[in-house]
C-alpha cells in the first residue's frame, strides 16, 4: 500500500500541472479619454483625429460584443484574435521564438521567426519600436480588470510630443502581438496601451483551460510567409 501511494505522488508531481503554466483569456476594447470627446474638431490634433476617424471605421466592422482583441496567454504562448481579422490568430512561442499566422478558414498557417516590429518613421530614420528606450515609474499604481498596475512610458521622440502609456501588471504573464511587439520589454501583461489619451484597455480577465488554444491543427498545411 504504501509503494502504491509513492508511485501516486510520484506520477503527480511529474505531470506538467495546468496549474503551473495557467493560461489567461484577456479581453481589450478600445480607450479614448472623455476629454478628447469632449473637445471639438479644433482642438484635437491630427493625430488624434485620424486615430478617432480609424475608431469609428473599425467599429463599424466590428462584431456587436466582441471585444475589439482577444488574447490567450500563459507562460509560453500567447494567442491573439482580433475581432476585425476573426478568420485569423496570431501564435507567439516564447520560448522558440517563433511566430505563427494561421488561416483556420483555408487550414493554412506561415511561420516566422521573431515578431512584426512596427516601424516607426522619424523622417531622417526609422527604427523599430522594440528599440525605443522605456522609462519605468515608481509610485505610480492604477487598477485594470482587478489588478493592480504599474506604468511604463516609452518616449517616441526626443522632445516628449509623443510617448506610449503603458500600464502592466506582474501579476499575469507578459504579452504581446502583431504591432504590439515591442510589449515583449515590458514585465509583464500590459493591460493598457495609449498615446495621447487614445488606445486599448484590458476590461476582462479570466482563466482558461483549453489544452488546445496554442496547437495548430495537424490537418494544417504550412504555406510560405507573405511578402
Amino acid at each position: 500500500m504504501k509503494r502504491i501511494f509513492s508511485l501516486v505522488l510520484l506520477f503527480l508531481f511529474s505531470l506538467p500541472s495546468f496549474s503551473q503554466y495557467p493560461t489567461f483569456k484577456i479581453d481589450y476594447k478600445y480607450l479614448v479619454d472623455e476629454a478628447i470627446l469632449q473637445q471639438n474638431n479644433k482642438q484635437v490634433d491630427e493625430s488624434q483625429l485620424s486615430f478617432i476617424s480609424a475608431i469609428i471605421k473599425s467599429l463599424a466592422f466590428q462584431e456587436e460584443g466582441k471585444p475589439l482583441t482577444q488574447i490567450w496567454v500563459n507562460k509560453h504562448f500567447v494567442r491573439a484574435e482580433t475581432s476585425l481579422f476573426s478568420n485569423t490568430y496570431e501564435l507567439n512561442n516564447k520560448i522558440d521564438q517563433l511566430t505563427f499566422i494561421v488561416y483556420p478558414e483555408t487550414k493554412e498557417y506561415y511561420k516566422t521567426d521573431g515578431l512584426n516590429d512596427k516601424l516607426l518613421d522619424f523622417g531622417d530614420s526609422i527604427k523599430l519600436a522594440s528599440e525605443l528606450p522605456i522609462k519605468f515609474v515608481d509610485g505610480q499604481e492604477k487598477k485594470i480588470a482587478g489588478y493592480t498596475c504599474k506604468l511604463a512610458k516609452i518616449i517616441v521622440n526626443e522632445d516628449h510630443t509623443s510617448t506610449i502609456h503603458i500600464w502592466y501588471t506582474e501579476d499575469l504573464p507578459q504579452v504581446y502581438w502583431g504591432e504590439y511587439a515591442y510589449l515583449k520589454n515590458i514585465p509583464g501583461a500590459a493591460l493598457e496601451i495609449s498615446t495621447s489619451g487614445i488606445g486599448i484597455q484590458a476590461y476582462q480577465i479570466k482563466p482558461d483551460g483549453d489544452v488546445n488554444l496554442f496547437k495548430i491543427p495537424s490537418d494544417f498545411s504550412e504555406i510560405k510567409a507573405l511578402n
